[in-house]
């Protein structure tokens, strides 16, 4: 919900959520009642459901935020050790939580945003996550969005914590054909 805040108190309004644990879509909506929302596993979840949820049409999205899991690239966790392994978390087997990411681009390629984003831990950028960053950038690129990546401290924008984040910033390149930009 920190980006949901974010995007409402700059005048924007949230269309759709997704969550796979009912205690956090409890939360969410309590904070931001009326949300057409799914409590449902991401791989369950298609961007045409989502169009006719909201009715969006393909392509009218200004803004899809994601973020996926951030436990297998956390500096501190497994790493790789624990990639391709299924893990119980909050009471749920899941498998490959690592790979959640592409279930964004997916859905993404299927509703083609404008913009997307896409919100991880600084470990995603380091040598044992680097390959698997640079497979995301090219399979959102394959999408025909222009991505970049950038590492960002929270203390400098405000946030009273000094988390590092990795920002994934996809532009749909018409978008930025229309706008004049490379």
């Amino acid at each position: 919900g920190g980006s949901s805040c974010a995007y409402k108190l700059s005048g924007g309004d949230v269309k759709y959520m997704n969550e796979f644990q009912q205690i956090h879509v409890d939360t969410y909506l309590e904070n931001f009642p009326n949300t057409v929302h799914e409590c449902k596993d991401i791989k369950q979840v298609t961007g045409k459901d989502i169009l006719e949820m909201t009715g969006l049409h393909k392509g009218e999205l200004d803004i899809m935020d994601g973020s996926p899991p951030c436990p297998p690239f956390s500096m501190s966790g497994t790493k790789q050790k624990g990639w391709g392994k299924e893990k119980t978390a909050y009471g749920m087997k899941q498998k490959n939580i690592e790979d959640l990411t592409w279930e964004q681009i997916r859905i993404a390629n299927e509703m083609q945003p404008k913009v997307i984003v896409c919100e991880n831990v600084k470990g995603l950028t380091m040598s044992y996550a680097q390959e698997h960053l640079q497979r995301m950038v090219n399979d959102f690129e394959k999408c025909g969005y222009t991505t970049v990546y950038k590492v960002l401290k929270g203390q400098q924008y405000g946030v009273p914590q000094k988390r590092e984040r990795v920002f994934i910033v996809s532009v749909r390149n018409d978008v930025l054909d229309k706008i004049g930009l490379p």
